[in-house]
């Protein structure tokens, strides 16, 4: 709605989300099937959002699901996702914090199943550039953002070693979600 969305409705598939967005005054309905509800409304969304949902449907299901998604977009439409990053120094503790995770995405992974579902423009947007903090100001809330600098910093100096040439370790992003937009023709 702050966004200049007028028409808005969610879906899912558990009863508990859908009571509690409802409490919240907001419309939503539970479906048993996301991938058939999509297919039933054809061309009928300018935006798709998928926070924290991809992750949860079974692997050999997410690329349908995508297509399903793809299919529900009016043309020029979009699908935000976001999704565990699987190079996240977290990703371990994110991914087995939730026993319905199915699956962690690399910017790979994730750009495979949209191009797969039928996508052709997709934004992944890579990490930031790791910069050396400031020292000018030193204080407590400084010294917890040089070691979340250095921790990260490390653990893209891993990343780097371990695979070599194959990839430029500083478009990796390393944030614990990724985001992505992609969008329909």
């Amino acid at each position: 709605r702050e966004m200049g969305f007028t028409e808005l409705l969610g879906i899912d598939v558990s009863e508990q989300q859908v009571e509690s967005c409802r409490r919240r005054g907001l419309s939503v309905q539970k479906v048993e099937d996301t991938a058939l509800f999509l297919r039933e409304h054809l061309k009928e969304f300018d935006l798709i959002m998928m926070l924290d949902v991809l992750e949860h449907i079974p692997l050999h299901e997410q690329i349908g699901v995508m297509r399903a998604v793809h299919s529900a977009l009016k043309p020029g439409g979009r699908v935000i996702l976001q999704v565990p990053n699987a190079s996240s120094i977290l990703a371990p503790r994110h991914f087995f914090n939730d026993f319905t995770h199915h699956w962690s995405f690399t910017e790979h992974s994730l750009r495979f199943v949209l191009k797969n579902a039928g996508f052709e423009r997709i934004e992944i947007p890579g990490q930031r550039p790791l910069r050396r903090p400031s020292f000018r100001v030193w204080r407590a809330w400084a010294r917890a953002g040089f070691l979340r600098w250095l921790v990260r910093r490390f653990w893209q100096m891993v990343l780097t070693v371990e695979l070599g040439e194959w990839e430029r370790t500083e478009n990796i992003s390393l944030e614990l979600n990724l985001i992505s937009v992609a969008y329909k023709s």
